[in-house]
């Protein structure tokens, strides 16, 4: 893992947060949503994932990106 600053706490549970990694979606276009549109405005998440470096609290689960 990268260089992540000190360990915080939780701001739902206030418990001390742990290195951690997590999934990031990609988001990807989609169809064009009517005949006259140049581009399509409707984004889904699709795609390959990124593994990215988190805080997460082992006691309610919440994650921060770090």
């Amino acid at each position: 893992m990268n260089a992540m600053p000190a360990p915080r706490h939780c701001t739902l549970c206030g418990c001390l947060m742990q290195r951690g990694r997590a999934l990031v979606p990609t988001l990807t276009g989609g169809v064009l949503d009517f005949p006259s549109d140049a581009a399509a405005s409707t984004l889904t998440f699709g795609g390959p994932g990124q593994m990215v470096d988190c805080w997460k609290c082992p006691s309610c689960g919440h994650s921060i990106h770090a």
